[in-house]
C-alpha cells in the first residue's frame, strides 16, 4: 500500500482494501 494513501484522511482508510487492489494511486483515496 502506497504511503500516502495511507496517510490520508478516514475516508481513505474506510477504502484501504480498495487501494491495496490498485497497482497505480486510489482515484477514490
Amino acid at each position: 500500500l502506497d504511503a500516502s494513501c495511507r496517510n490520508l484522511d478516514a475516508s481513505c482508510r474506510n477504502l484501504d482494501a480498495s487501494c491495496r487492489n490498485l497497482d497505480s494511486k486510489d482515484s477514490h483515496c
